[in-house]
């Protein structure tokens, strides 16, 4: 008997048949996948294959903040002026020093009656505190002759020589008697 050759059958229209190359590929295309969603499962949960971790911590210390302390003492009398006539004034010394940690710039303001008297101050000689600024209720910055107006800064652990200076103007009634408060205020600098 005689055999025919044998010729592949078509598959029905639109199923191709498959051969072995083609279910090779077929399953490393799975393959493929399933590792990929491996791969997307375990990088959530930590995204490490490592079995064993450690951990330690380090004492960092203690920080502590700077300060910012001013001290404010009169040198010499302590007496306030007295028996002062219009255009007179007087001169008051005051040292001040930095205690803190922190560069200063100061400021002064007086807290007084505005009639019959005006308030200068200067850091360092007396003998130029009368063409000083004119000191009043809101804060200026304290100058010395050679600051050219600008704040003097005090560093810390230094002091300086401030001089207050009173006068006594035109519009002083006779026998008053005022209160005054020099307020000196140390502002850190960066």
């Amino acid at each position: 008997m005689t055999t025919a050759p044998h010729r592949p059958v078509d598959a029905p229209s639109g199923h191709r048949r498959e051969g072995p190359a083609r279910r090779a590929l077929g399953r490393l295309s799975a393959l493929g996948v399933a590792a990929l969603a491996l791969v997307a499962a375990l990088s959530g949960i930590g995204g490490t294959f490592a079995m064993w971790s450690d951990q330690q911590s380090v004492d960092a210390g203690q920080l502590t903040a700077g300060t910012a302390e001013l001290e404010a003492h009169w040198l010499g009398d302590s007496a306030a002026p007295g028996n002062m006539l219009p255009g007179q004034s007087a001169t008051r010394k005051a040292e001040l020093r930095n205690r803190g940690d922190v560069p200063l710039a100061l400021s002064i303001s007086a807290t007084a009656p505005t009639a019959g008297v005006t308030y200068r101050a200067l850091a360092g000689s007396c003998s130029a505190a009368g063409q000083a600024p004119v000191v009043g209720p809101s804060a200026s910055p304290l100058t010395s002759a050679t600051s050219g107006g600008r704040a003097v800064v005090l560093q810390p652990g230094e002091s300086l020589t401030a001089c207050i200076a009173v006068t006594a103007t035109p519009d002083l009634t006779p026998g008053a008697q005022m209160t005054f408060t020099i307020n000196i205020e140390g502002t850190q600098i960066r």
